[in-house]
This record gives structure tokens, sequence and C-alpha cells, in this order.
């Protein structure tokens, strides 16, 4: 089972702020507006809002609301993708691969 490592303080932070502006979960935002608010709100860091990313798409069975977009703009990254999944492509590959980009970039 997996469970948020999102500190619980955090989100008891944010109902709360909420409560005070009376604006929990409004009827008129998408699931995925809020969804983007929640990481300013909650002061999470990188790793914590991509894990929340996830979280939310793998309960609705979809791709990260932070991906597509990228994606769709990206050719070449459809190519990637695509090349992967015709070749199951591994995990190892995946973080040989992720480890090549980061190390350029540093």
């Amino acid at each position: 089972m997996t469970h948020l490592s999102i500190p619980l303080y955090r989100l008891l932070r944010w109902v709360k702020i909420q409560r005070k502006s009376g604006s929990i979960l409004l009827d008129n935002q998408q699931p995925d507006e809020i969804l983007e608010q929640l990481p300013r709100l909650l002061l999470l860091d990188e790793a914590e809002t991509n894990e929340m990313y996830d979280l939310a798409a793998k309960s609705r069975n979809t791709i990260s609301a932070d991906l597509p977009d990228y994606i769709m703009k990206k050719d070449i990254v459809r190519a990637a993708l695509r090349t992967a999944k015709k070749h199951n492509v591994t995990d190892k590959q995946w973080e040989d691969f992720i480890r090549r980009i980061t190390k350029d970039k540093e």
C-alpha cells in the first residue's frame, strides 16, 4: 500500500488556511487545477510534489498531471517513450538514462 509522505502538519495547515478562506475544493475548480495549487499551499519540495502528482495519477489510472503538456510538445519524447515501450526498457536502463541526463547538468 502506498502512502503519502507529505508531512501531516503541512496538510493540516493547508486545511486550516482553506477553512479560514472558505475555499476548500471549490465546485468550479477541476481536480487538476486543485492539484496544481497544492504544492504551493503545502510548501512541498520537488520530490514531494512529484510524489503527489504520481499518487494522484495512479489513483485515477492516468498519467501524472505535470507531464502531458511536456510530452505532447516534444515529438522526441513521444518517440523515446514508444521506443522504450517497444523494446521493453528496464528500470535499470531508465535509471542509467536519468543518471546520464543529470550528470550533464552538473
